[in-house]
């Protein structure tokens, strides 16, 4: 089986503090599936994403990102 690996954007609805995204961001890390997670610098709001499409779905991440109290939408890349 191989790797299918995309990346997403996640638009987050709220303003986080750097302390609630570093957290977001280990919440989503540990996601099976999950290569990498992280903000935009330029854009604290944005949210990238880059998953294996084997493991799970982008909708998968947005659940989890709002499992965790935080509304947000998928934009896609």
């Amino acid at each position: 089986m191989s790797n299918h690996i995309v990346d997403i954007e996640v638009h987050i609805d709220e303003s986080l503090n750097e302390g609630s995204k570093a957290d977001l961001v280990e919440y989503i890390r540990h996601l099976e599936g999950v290569v990498s997670v992280g903000f935009s610098l330029e854009k604290s709001h944005l949210m990238f994403v880059g998953y294996n499409t084997n493991a799970l779905q982008a909708k998968d991440i947005i659940d989890r990102v709002q499992k965790k109290g935080v509304h947000a939408e998928l934009i896609g890349l």
